[in-house]
């Protein structure tokens, strides 16, 4: 499958470990996030934000990860006004086979997260989710 969730379901059924503090939240497509929905993960607790999608010339919606591409540049810019390092959100383009590289993007982003700190927001109004 083309989809970029299944990268993850590649890298369990091969137990292809990756860090335990990752969290999956699976939708049907990444075009559908909203750029609220990647803001209130931060609200919530979150650290840092990966998005997984598929390839752009294997999306079953034709544009969904374009979209979706164009809405974490925009959570970006608006993590940055706020005060909030970019590098927290970050997006992988993966197909099923890639269960390794999904692993290895998970490790990634959890180095970065460390080299960053811990994020901490003072104020819950400091993100307008």
């Amino acid at each position: 499958s083309e989809c970029g969730h299944t990268a993850v379901d590649s890298s369990g059924m091969a137990m292809i470990p990756y860090p335990a503090n990752v969290r999956i939240m699976k939708v049907p497509c990444t075009g559908i996030l909203q750029v609220h929905q990647l803001l209130e993960a931060f609200k919530s607790g979150a650290q840092g934000v990966m998005v997984v999608g598929c390839k752009s010339d294997g999306c079953h919606y034709e544009v969904g990860v374009q979209k979706a591409e164009k809405k974490v540049e925009l959570a970006k810019t608006l993590l940055k006004e706020y005060g909030i390092e970019p590098d927290r959100l970050a997006m992988f383009n993966m197909v099923f086979i890639e269960g390794r590289e999904f692993a290895q993007a998970t490790q990634m982003m959890t180095q970065t997260l460390e080299k960053l700190g811990p994020l901490s927001l003072t104020d819950d109004s400091s993100i307008k989710a």
